[in-house]
């Protein structure tokens, strides 16, 4: 059985324990009504016999409709002192008007419903002063010493059984409440996990689709830029120059070839690394090569001996940090002549800078560029950053800085 339904229960049967209780009160007062009646303790007909009726009618009237008195005061503790002290009036002014000592049941129906729904000090104290009353009360009608001390034992007696059971009652009601609060507030978790949960999964599929994005353009845009720039030089040379047109062909179709093995890895998802396999400096080597046969350029590629092993992420980072590189000299700086590459490592900061001397970029064009907004987002989760500036002499200098975690590949 889930704890819901546990509680569900509990609550239903302490409900059906509220009704048994209103019930035994309307029995309680018509049963001390007939006894009144049959009693002949005044005689019928007279003031005190209508007094008296009238007084057990108003306890059982502010009992009927107790909650709707309960309701006209700002504070539902002193609605309930207020029913519980009118009820006592009207059984004091009930014993004394009809000379009625059968009232024990009132009484300790009266002092169930204090202990029950008041505090216990205060209960305790209107309890004791209730009872009180009524004794001097039952003096006062003519009550001798033997009848007082009978009443005395049976209310003792009487209200050692009825405190306790309206104590357990309450504590009772109170665990209740506490339980069923505990489950709203653990329905409430549970719900609060699942959105959770469901946040997580979009922020994962929103991060697997900006990854995925950025492989593309760093791996798959750096190939078809390559890819593109062959395909004008073919364009130019074929008719005058056919042989270096052929060599050209031979280029493009290398580049296709690895355009539609990045195209393949991307769908895969679980991609290899683009190290693959291979450490930084023979990729970064080999990707330097690849560039210098496919635009004639002059690149220095100055890998400085000190360098530590780096941790798969960061190893990634600054191979795709050369890569767009290279791919934004091809695309924004056509006239650079020579690329200058460092890779160096100071005081556990690990920096890379590639430099070209070609015209410069404009800054529009920089800041829209996607693949240096994936390098920014890269250095960032590796706790580094990427700068990006024009040079005064002339040319672009793109700067990575990465901090060494001293993790190995």
């Amino acid at each position: 059985m889930s704890q819901n339904s546990m509680i569900l229960k509990k609550k239903q049967f302490f409900k059906h324990n509220e009704d048994i209780i209103r019930i035994t009160t309307y029995v309680i007062l018509l049963f001390s009504f007939i006894l009144f009646v049959l009693g002949e303790t005044v005689p019928f007909g007279s003031w005190r016999f209508y007094a008296t009726i009238l007084c057990l009618t108003g306890i059982l009237l502010i009992n009927f409709f107790e909650d709707v008195v309960v309701q006209y005061f700002s504070e539902e503790s002193n609605g309930l002192l207020f029913h519980i002290g009118v009820s006592m009036v009207l059984t004091l002014l009930a014993a004394g008007f009809g000379k009625f000592y059968n009232l024990i049941f009132i009484i300790f129906m009266i002092a169930a419903q204090s202990f029950i729904t008041l505090k216990p000090r205060v209960a305790a104290l209107a309890t004791s002063i209730f009872i009180g009353i009524f004794m001097v009360i039952m003096g006062l009608i003519g009550i001798g010493i033997e009848g007082l001390i009978n009443i005395g034992i049976t209310l003792v007696v009487g209200m050692v059984f009825v405190v306790t059971l309206s104590l357990v009652l309450k504590q009772y009601a109170a665990q209740t409440e506490r339980a069923e609060k505990l489950a709203m507030e653990l329905q409430a978790a549970n719900q609060e996990l699942v959105e959770a949960r469901q946040r997580e999964k979009e922020l994962a599929v929103a991060e697997e689709r900006v990854r995925l994005a950025r492989d593309i353009h760093d791996g798959l845009g750096h190939h078809l830029t390559a890819l593109n720039i062959q395909l004008q030089v073919v364009e130019k040379m074929l008719y005058k120059k056919p042989d270096q047109a052929f060599q050209a062909v031979q280029v493009c179709r290398q580049e296709a070839k690895a355009a539609l093995e990045e195209v393949r890895h991307s769908v895969a998802v679980m991609r290899r690394s683009p190290l693959d396999g291979r450490t930084l400096q023979e990729a970064l080597h080999q990707l330097v090569q690849e560039f210098r046969e496919s635009s004639g350029k002059s690149v220095n590629l100055d890998i400085q001996a000190d360098i530590p092993d780096l941790d798969a992420n960061t190893a990634a980072t600054i191979f795709r940090a050369v890569q767009e590189g290279l791919t934004n000299i091809r695309k924004h700086a056509v006239d650079a002549q020579l690329i200058s590459i460092l890779l160096a490592c100071q005081t556990n900061l690990l920096t890379l800078s590639i430099q070209d001397d070609g015209k410069s970029a404009a800054d529009d064009q920089v800041s829209s560029s996607f693949g240096l907004a994936g390098l920014m987002e890269r250095a960032e989760q590796l706790g580094g950053r990427l700068t990006s500036q024009n040079l005064a002499e002339g040319g672009f200098c793109l700067t990575l800085e990465v901090p060494i975690t001293g993790e190995t590949v």
